[in-house]
């Protein structure tokens, strides 16, 4: 009669390894999707917080001359209404210019992707009167977006 006694096989088989590897892959694709999500809206959120005070503040320094006659960036940024002539987070390019004879002004923003563009002219801003999509005034601003990074968005202020 031999001694030996057969020790049982202890860890895991590689099928098994393999399984848990790819739940961790799993978990991280997720991870990152809802990153993406998130840091998307909380972009979004700042961008709308940023046009509210331009427009607002913009309303609020030109209110006693009746007229938006030469407002600009550069004025804003001279008067304090504006931090920065920088563009908001998702455009390459920001401009404020009077219009229909100084009764608005529009703020433009250029260089936009696809995906903001859409948002941007889906947006309910309070002072927002319009909003343009690529200087196309008629239809469904959305729907005049482009695809690419070359957008620009016009929103109209009284």
């Amino acid at each position: 009669m031999s001694k030996h006694k057969m020790n049982p096989e202890r860890g895991a088989s590689m099928i098994e390894m393999m399984g848990v590897l790819a739940l961790g892959a799993i978990m991280v694709a997720a991870t990152f999707a809802i990153y993406r999500t998130t840091h998307t809206r909380i972009v979004r959120m700042g961008v709308s917080a940023d046009l509210t005070d331009l427009a607002n503040n913009a309303k609020t320094l030109f209110a006693a001359r009746g007229s938006y006659t030469g407002i600009s960036v550069g004025y804003l940024i001279k008067a304090g209404a504006l931090k920065t002539e920088r563009a908001p987070a998702i455009a390459s390019g920001l401009s404020v210019q009077p219009e229909a004879e100084g009764k608005q002004f529009s703020i433009n923003l250029t260089g936009l992707k696809y995906n903001d563009c859409v948002w941007l002219t889906t947006q309910k801003f309070d002072f927002a009167d319009a909003v343009y999509a690529n200087d196309m005034r008629e239809g469904n601003a959305s729907d005049n977006c482009a695809s690419g990074n070359q957008n620009k968005v016009s929103i109209f202020v009284k």
